[in-house]
């Protein structure tokens, strides 16, 4: 069954939703404008950005969270979730930083004041450097409290009742506040864009075993 509701998928073609297991999901967010990297790959179907929800008691774990050109959607599913579970607490877990989905976030903090944000440590002094950063167009500038933190600097494991996250960085020169989230429980990396995979390639030997088992799932969410 849907964790959200089914009108809202039957409304919005440019959302779909893929149940994982019970209390976990994905849902997909398409765009049908390309971007950069798809014009280098010849893409021709748009952009797609996938968004994984997990329920745990009264929190809501939103693992990389879209940009900002989702955002009224991305809203409406949010408050989909609460409504319907009596979520009082969100915390979002962003395996990649940048100045639109630090927009996605601020915007839903000003919604939800308990909010959390579980990041790589490159990736929380982007988010500090940009929160509260002026928008030379706006007349009028609010300042929005920076919500609580959780740095992620080293390999970490998170359980969340029958799902078990793994929270690994991956810096590269490229992404430096890269972060990977894989479940073990499903054998399934998180990943907000198939070329996520490129990232987790350059973990190292020690990993091998972890990325030939996320190669042989990575189709069933990318």
């Amino acid at each position: 069954m849907s964790d959200i509701n089914i009108g809202l998928l039957a409304e919005n073609q440019n959302l779909s939703e893929f149940e994982i297991s019970e209390n976990f999901s994905c849902i997909r967010f398409l765009d049908q404008n390309k971007e950069r990297f798809e014009l280098e790959f010849n893409l021709e179907k748009g952009t797609s950005f996938n968004t994984f929800f997990i329920r745990s008691d009264e929190e809501l774990f939103i693992i990389h969270p879209p940009e900002k050109q989702y955002i009224n959607l991305f809203n409406k599913v949010i408050s989909r979730f609460c409504d319907q579970f009596k979520l009082g607490k969100i915390n979002f877990i962003s395996g990649h930083i940048n100045p639109q989905i630090i927009e996605t976030i601020k915007n839903v903090s000003t919604q939800f004041e308990n909010t959390t944000i579980t990041c790589s440590n490159p990736g929380y002094k982007l988010i500090s450097e940009l929160w509260n950063q002026r928008n030379p167009n706006l007349k009028d500038f609010i300042e929005i409290q920076l919500p609580k933190i959780n740095i992620i600097k080293k390999e970490q494991n998170l359980e969340l009742d029958n799902i078990s996250l793994e929270l690994i960085p991956i810096p590269t020169a490229r992404w430096p506040g890269g972060l990977i989230i894989y479940e073990r429980n499903q054998e399934i990396l998180l990943s907000e864009k198939f070329f996520l995979l490129t990232l987790l390639l350059q973990i190292g030997l020690k990993q091998i075993e972890l990325v030939q088992k996320l190669i042989e799932n990575i189709f069933m969410i990318a």
